[in-house]
């Protein structure tokens, strides 16, 4: 599933071109945020807020990935 969220962002095709929940979905997931904020940092362009955006979907992701990977570790561990 996660594999398939570069295709539904705004990193190939613009979300203004595309059809409403689709344009809705692409402007809402966190991936868009993150593509448009690096876009804007490698063509030397302001930012806006996507760069907070991204950087609060990030720190996001590893809040939530972080105490699964202790415990996935502990469990896999635990028999050594």
């Amino acid at each position: 599933m996660v594999l398939f969220l570069p295709y539904l962002s705004d990193g190939i095709v613009p979300a203004e071109t595309m059809p409403g929940v689709l344009r809705d979905f692409a402007l809402a997931q966190p991936l868009t945020p993150i593509i448009t904020a690096l876009r804007a940092l490698l063509l030397d362009q302001p930012m806006g807020a996507s760069g907070g955006v991204a950087a609060a979907w990030l720190a996001g992701a590893v809040a939530a990935a972080l105490p699964v990977a202790a415990v996935l570790f502990r469990r896999r561990t635990a028999g050594r």
